[in-house]
C-alpha cells in the first residue's frame, strides 16, 4: 500500500497561477490543505472544485505561521510543499509514490530551479529545499519570511534515527520573474520582513543572506554589499553558500571588484563544480577582466 500524500501551501489571489497546474496534480495527491490569506479573486473556488479543504487566515505577516496552520490540519502519512507559482513536471508526480515507501527516510529535498525572467528561461539559479517530509514527527516551519524547515528535520533526525536524501526531483519556481508593480511590491514586502528579523538577532545568518539576495534583487547594492561583508558564509547550509557566494559575486561585479568576484564564484564552484549558473558568471567576470581564453572555457562550461 502506497503512503498517503497531502499537497499543503498558502495562497492568496493566485488563480491563474493554480489553474495552470492543480487541476491536473489533484490526480496524485490524496488530500490538499490549502490556507487562503484574503483572496479576492477566483481562487478559493478552484481550490475547492479541485478537492482541496481551504483554511482561512488574515494575512499575519508571518509565513510560517500560515504554514504552520494548514501543517496542524493534515491526515496524510507524507506532506508536499509546493507554492502557487512553482511547478512539477508530471514525470516527477509519477516519481514520488517510490519515495514515500523507503523507510528510514523522515524528509527529501529537492532542486527549485528560480527564474528571473519568462521570456529567458535560461536566466536562473538554483539551490535545494526541503518539500516532502513525513506527518507525525514535528516537523515545521520557522521564521515569518524566508521560513525554513531545515532546524525541525534535523531535530527529528535525531529523535527517529532517519535521515533526510536529496531526491532528483526539480520545482520550476516563477515567483522570481515578477515584472512591474507586481515585482516592487513583491520585492518591498519581502525586504521590510527580512529587515524585521534582523531587528531580532542581527547577526542572524540566514537572514543576512536573504538581506544580501533581496537588496541585490532591488538594486540596493550598497545595503548588499554591507549584508555580504557581515555574513558569515561558511555558517550556511551547502546550498544557501552555493547562493550567498554567487550573489556576493554579482554585488562585487556591480562596483567592479572583479577579482574579488571571481574568488567568490570559485568558492561556490569547490561546492557545486557543476551549476551552469555559476560557470556562466565566471565567463563574465573573466571576459572584464580581459582574460578571454579563460573566458571562453567558463561558457563552454555553462554551455555543457
Amino acid at each position: 500500500k502506497t503512503p498517503s500524500l497531502c499537497l499543503a501551501m498558502i495562497v492568496r489571489n493566485e488563480e491563474e497561477n493554480l489553474k495552470e497546474w492543480l487541476p491536473e496534480a489533484a490526480n496524485y495527491v490524496h488530500e490538499i490543505i490549502a490556507v487562503d490569506t484574503g483572496s479576492t479573486d477566483g481562487t478559493v473556488a478552484l481550490l475547492e472544485s479541485c478537492g482541496a479543504r481551504v483554511l482561512h487566515q488574515t494575512w499575519a505577516e508571518d509565513f510560517a505561521f500560515h504554514r504552520n496552520f494548514g501543517l496542524d490540519q493534515v491526515t496524510t502519512d507524507w506532506v508536499l510543499i509546493l507554492d502557487a507559482d512553482e511547478r512539477l513536471k508530471r514525470v516527477h508526480w509519477f516519481t514520488l509514490p517510490a519515495l514515500l515507501k523507503i523507510v528510514d527516510v523522515v524528509a527529501y529535498s529537492f532542486t527549485v530551479k528560480n527564474y528571473h525572467s519568462t521570456q529567458d528561461l535560461s536566466n536562473y539559479d538554483t539551490m535545494k529545499s526541503f518539500r516532502l517530509f513525513r506527518n507525525g514527527y514535528g516537523i515545521q516551519y520557522s521564521g515569518a519570511v524566508h521560513n525554513q524547515l531545515f532546524p525541525r528535520i534535523q531535530r527529528a533526525c535525531r529523535q527517529s534515527g532517519m535521515i533526510t536524501q536529496h531526491a532528483f526531483i526539480t520545482i520550476e519556481h516563477f515567483g522570481y520573474a515578477l515584472t512591474g508593480d507586481r515585482r516592487k511590491a513583491k520585492h518591498e514586502r519581502i525586504y521590510n520582513m527580512v529587515k524585521r528579523q534582523l531587528q531580532v538577532d542581527p547577526k542572524d545568518e540566514y537572514y543576512l543572506f536573504h538581506m544580501l539576495n533581496i537588496c541585490l534583487a532591488m538594486g540596493k547594492f550598497d545595503e548588499a554589499r554591507t549584508a555580504a561583508s557581515e555574513l558569515d558564509i561558511d555558517r550556511l547550509r551547502p546550498e544557501l553558500r552555493v547562493q550567498a557566494y554567487y550573489k556576493a559575486a554579482q554585488v562585487e561585479m556591480y562596483f567592479s571588484q572583479y577579482q574579488k568576484a571571481r574568488g567568490y564564484v570559485r568558492h561556490a564552484l569547490l561546492i557545486a563544480p557543476d551549476a551552469a549558473f555559476l560557470h556562466h558568471l565566471l565567463s563574465n567576470i573573466l571576459y572584464q577582466m580581459q582574460r578571454y581564453s579563460a573566458g571562453l572555457r567558463s561558457a563552454y562550461r555553462a554551455l555543457d
